[in-house]
Order: structure tokens, then C-alpha cells, then sequence
């Protein structure tokens, strides 16, 4: 009986052990692949403002900026497309300035996250400047419309998409992006068009997260 299990196959409790290895490996993959994207975000290096790197001559060219000057009384817009083809898009009103001053979106400068931040894969800087000049303490004198397009790639990693969300930094820490407005503006995000939109009240950066839960995929028999 012992010689005839040998020649035919491996002991069952001997197969379920291999079952249960080769399952510990894979969800160890998972979550070397899920941390080690996470990390990638988190060691990115700390946001320098970027007129002051600039102006130390330190910053690398960016060829993907973009910029509009807006004047008083006059509606303008600006829009940003990432790699992807997706849109960022800010409709300034025509009371948005009362002085006439230059907006420059800048890609993907992220500072560190939250420790239970997942990147939406999203995230600019807005600088204002008068003659060259940056304005410090700069507000919007009306909110401007801010509507953001993400893919589902983007999102892969986040168990719950309703809990994506823009956010922008103050300094010392992430807050949501619609409190830059008194009152707060409306935050609207739709997950069956992959679109957030909501309305922002002076230029700092701003990231897309999710502040809740990884999903790490499974090997289900």
C-alpha cells in the first residue's frame, strides 16, 4: 500500500503543504509589489518649492508645464494632459484675480504621503507669479473649478475608490482640497466616469490618494 502511494503520487498532506507554500509566496509577492509601489511614492524626494530650486539653478528642464495669464474680468482656463491622455482642467472665472498674474501647473512634484496613503498616480503644483516675480500668500479671489481625470491603473491598488480624494499641502501635513475655500467647496467624484471635480482657492500642490485600504490580489483556488 506505502509502495503503491509512492509510485503514484505525492502524500496528500505532503500536497497540501506545497498548496500552502507556494500560496504564502505568492501573497508575499503581492505584498512586496503593493509596499515597494507604495514606498516608490513615499521616498520620493521632499517638495522643494519649485521657484526657489529654480532660481538656484538646480532643477532639471520640464518640458510639460503649462501656464495661463489671467486677467481681471476675463474667464481663462488651463489644461494639463498627462502621459495617459487624461486631463487636468482649471476653469478660472472672470473675478478669479483682480490684478493680472500668470498660473503655472507643474506635474507630479509629490512630497511624502500619509503612512496610510495609497497614490491615485496624480499630483501638480500651481505657482502664481506677477512679472516674474512669485506671489506669495497668493488666494483666488473666486474659487476655480478643478476637474481631474484618472484611469483605472491609476486606482488599481485602492480596495475602496470611494475614498479617493485631492488633497493639498499645507507644509506640515495633506488636507482636502476643497477646504482652501471659505466656505468649503463642493467635492463631486465620479467612479463610474473616473472623474473628480471640485473647486480650489489658491496655488499650492495638490495630490490624488486614497487614505483607506490596499487590495492585494489573491490566488483563489
Amino acid at each position: 500500500m506505502n509502495s503503491h502511494s509512492f509510485a503514484t503520487g505525492e502524500n496528500p498532506k505532503n500536497l497540501s503543504k506545497y498548496v500552502f507554500v507556494l500560496l504564502t509566496c505568492l501573497i508575499g509577492i503581492s505584498l512586496a509589489i503593493v509596499f515597494g509601489l507604495t514606498a516608490r511614492a513615499n521616498s520620493l524626494k521632499p517638495g522643494v518649492p519649485y521657484y526657489q530650486t529654480l532660481l538656484s539653478g538646480g532643477f532639471p528642464s520640464i518640458t510639460d508645464t503649462v501656464s495661463v495669464t489671467l486677467t481681471p474680468g476675463i474667464s481663462s482656463s488651463l489644461v494639463y494632459t498627462d502621459a495617459q491622455g487624461l486631463p487636468i482642467i482649471l476653469e478660472f472665472p472672470p473675478d478669479a484675480v483682480t490684478k493680472t498674474v500668470t498660473v503655472t501647473l507643474i506635474p507630479d512634484l509629490l512630497t511624502s504621503l500619509p503612512p496610510n496613503a495609497i497614490y491615485g498616480n496624480k499630483a501638480f503644483e500651481l505657482l502664481a507669479t506677477r512679472v516674474g516675480d512669485l506671489e506669495k500668500n497668493f488666494r483666488f479671489s473666486a474659487p476655480v473649478t478643478t476637474t481631474m481625470q484618472y484611469s483605472d491603473d491609476d486606482v488599481q491598488l485602492i480596495a475602496e475608490e470611494e475614498s479617493l480624494h485631492l488633497y493639498w499641502w499645507s507644509g506640515i501635513g495633506w488636507w482636502k482640497a476643497e477646504q482652501t475655500c471659505e466656505p468649503n467647496s463642493p467635492f463631486v467624484h465620479n467612479e463610474t466616469d473616473n472623474t473628480i471635480v471640485t473647486a480650489i482657492c489658491f496655488p499650492v500642490q495638490y495630490a490624488l490618494f486614497a487614505t483607506h485600504s490596499i487590495y492585494v490580489p489573491l490566488l483563489v483556488r
